[in-house]
């Protein structure tokens, strides 16, 4: 039974050892090719509610497995929590790794590969209702089917944790963050028609390399035989943010991978991510996230006790 604190949830099950929903009457295979209805997937369904027009499931597969071809009914993001996994999706195949965010709009088929260590995964179904909400503001069929990272991947971090706590306020709380999510994808979508000069990759793979190191738009420039200025410029018009807002996030990724290990004190997934200690990782962390490195680790870690834990510092101003 739902808390009384989900007024408009409908639904909460913990199924323990299910391949599918109890819905599964609804699940149809034709011509090779399986159709799966709302809040129904492969794997185990570790808890799932319909809550304001979405479906909200965190499920997991304990090994790895192929997947035949499928689709879902309903279009969906889909936050990867623990391990990984491969996706075909027409001619693309796509690796998954923690914390990249996908969406898929109903009807896509695909076909998944999961890892050898097995994965769990978030998922939130959007109704069609959420889509014409977003269709008067503009197009939504040319939305990249690429994963997504950044400000997606914490928008979506954050619902999962609204999802755990599952307090009276939540339901209002999911909704503001499925439109901040529907937003963002749309703006990152639009963000430019040109594409990125040949020298940018360059920039950004140097950045990926040693962002836990101090690197300087001087360096960077040279690096990529450009003015220092052409580096600040693509980079505002290309990623919608500044260098040093770049390397924040890859800072930021990476103490949210090494949170996700109970047992590393917070202290050195500062140190290992770039940070100058444990306050300034917690306060870069929180703008970036909307959450502290502890609040983090507490939401996705399901056995986060552990003795090496250690309390947050306060941010210092």
């Amino acid at each position: 039974m739902a808390r009384p604190g989900w007024p408009c949830a409908i639904a909460k099950r913990r199924l323990v050892g299910l391949q599918f929903l109890m819905a599964a009457p609804n699940k149809r295979t034709t011509a090779g090719q399986t159709y799966l209805s709302a809040g129904q997937y492969f794997g185990e369904i570790l808890d799932n509610r319909r809550c304001c027009d979405l479906v909200l499931t965190e499920l997991e597969h304990r090994q790895g497995k192929r997947f035949p071809t499928h689709s879902h009914q309903l279009a969906f993001f889909s936050l990867l929590l623990e391990g990984s996994y491969t996706e075909r999706c027409g001619p693309k195949t796509v690796d998954y790794k923690q914390l990249m965010v996908v969406y898929r709009p109903s009807g896509v088929t695909h076909a998944d590969r999961i890892g050898d260590a097995g994965v769990r995964l978030f998922n939130v179904e959007i109704k069609e209702t959420w889509l014409e909400r977003m269709r008067q503001y503009g197009p939504i069929d040319h939305l990249s089917l690429d994963p997504y990272g950044g400000e997606l991947a914490w928008l979506a971090a954050r619902l999962y944790r609204e999802f755990r706590e599952n307090d009276p306020y939540g339901p209002l709380a999911i909704e503001g963050l499925i439109l901040e999510m529907l937003a963002t994808m749309n703006r990152n979508s639009n963000a430019t028609d040109k594409e990125p000069p040949s020298w940018l990759s360059k920039v950004r793979d140097l950045l990926h390399a040693e962002y836990a190191h101090s690197i300087s738009i001087e360096r960077l420039a040279t690096e990529a035989g450009v003015h220092p200025y052409d580096v600040s410029r693509a980079f505002r018009k290309f990623h919608r943010q500044t260098v040093a807002e770049f390397v924040q996030d890859l800072r930021v990724k990476q103490a949210s991978i090494d949170l996700l290990q109970p047992g590393i004190p917070l202290s050195d997934v500062a140190l290992a991510a770039g940070f100058a200690d444990q306050s300034h990782l917690t306060r870069i962390f929180k703008r970036v996230t909307g959450m502290t490195p502890g609040a983090f680790r507490a939401a996705f870690v399901r056995n986060p006790g552990s003795p090496s834990v250690e309390p947050e510092s306060e941010p210092k101003a």
